[in-house]
């Protein structure tokens, strides 16, 4: 560890005519700028740093719920083309999995497009990670619920087990992922 690296003011820098060395090597002089926020032409490039930032931000969220939506869909459709009768709410959320993904991409495509303004990309960013939040819940139950290839008769046992306690919560996280559509 070095030692500690102290800012000093605008008034500790030497001026024309005085020694430079100065006497603490380990501090080092950073001049104080001042800072013209309030301009027209600054407010104007904050905003659109900010409407950048908000575009990122959902562009990120919809990549992620496109990505995890995918997922679960891949899950469930390995899971139902196994089950010969599987529960009727693993068939709904399978159906309806693909229209979320569809939304998803347009909402990408328009925020990559440049099509949505501040306010609309300011909503749909809490609806978004609302969604994000419920499909990420919902991988994480399905996991718990759903055998994969290669699990023992006995696992696959237990997680059916799991999956009829948990059929109810996956119910719910199911419609309320259809309000988001």
């Amino acid at each position: 560890m070095g030692c500690p690296v102290r800012l000093l003011d605008h008034h500790d820098v030497p001026k024309n005519g005085e020694a430079s060395a100065s006497p603490f090597p380990q501090y080092r002089t950073v001049p104080r700028f001042r800072r013209r926020w309030n301009t027209p032409r600054m407010a104007n490039v904050s905003m659109r740093m900010a409407e950048v930032i908000i575009a990122l931000g959902v562009i990120g969220s919809v990549v992620s719920c496109i990505e995890m939506g995918s997922k679960v869909a891949d899950r469930l459709e390995y899971y139902l083309s196994r089950t010969k009768s599987p529960p009727q709410v693993f068939v709904t959320l399978y159906d309806t999995l693909p229209l979320l993904n569809t939304t998803f991409e347009e909402i990408r495509d328009a925020c990559n497009a440049g099509t949505l303004d501040l306010e609309a990309q300011k909503r749909l960013t809490k609806t978004v990670e609302g969604c994000h939040r419920l499909v990420t819940t919902l991988e994480d139950y399905l996991q718990e619920c759903l055998p994969v290839e290669g699990d023992s008769f006995a696992h696959t046992m237990k997680k059916a087990v799991k999956s009829i306690r948990s059929e109810k919560t996956i119910g719910e996280i199911q419609r309320n992922l259809e309000t988001c559509v």
